[in-house]
This record gives structure tokens, sequence and C-alpha cells, in this order.
């Protein structure tokens, strides 16, 4: 769970990563690797790239094409001591 930027407490699928890059049909790259992501219930045409800094965590929510998450964020990475549970 973290605190997003509303002061409400969100719950978001961690992980932690490197290189993100999110292209225009929805597909995921991590690291350079297509990302599979059967768990995802709608898909967005987002396009962006993040590089995550250390100890810190990019959260997408898994609803992609609807979520307000770490992609549009001031400042998309959350450091782990902001981090509960």
């Amino acid at each position: 769970m973290i605190k997003d930027p509303n002061c409400k407490n969100k719950i978001y699928r961690v992980d932690e990563l490197d290189k993100i890059v999110f292209d225009d049909m929805g597909r995921v790259f991590i690291n350079d690797e297509v990302y599979r992501e059967s768990y995802v219930s709608s898909r967005s045409d987002f396009e962006g790239k993040f590089i995550v800094p250390e100890d810190c965590y990019f959260f997408v929510g898994d609803n992609r094409g609807g979520s307000y998450d770490a992609r549009f964020w001031v400042n998309p990475y959350t450091h782990k001591s902001d981090i509960k549970g």
C-alpha cells in the first residue's frame, strides 16, 4: 500500500524493475523484454519510458486503461520507505 498525492491509501501490484517501456499497442517491455500481463483488465494506448531509480518502485494498476497510476504522477517513482505492508 502506498500513499498517493491526494493523501489516499492505494494498493497496487509492485515489482522491482529497472527500465519500463509502454508502447502504443498496450504492450509493456521490462528491461527490453515483452512482459506478459494476463491479469490486466483493460489496455491503454499510453506511450512512455521510465528508468526506475535505485530503492524506488513504479506502480501501475491492473485496470491499465482506467488507472491513475505512476504513469501520470508528477513523480512516478515511490521510494521504498513510503511503502506500507
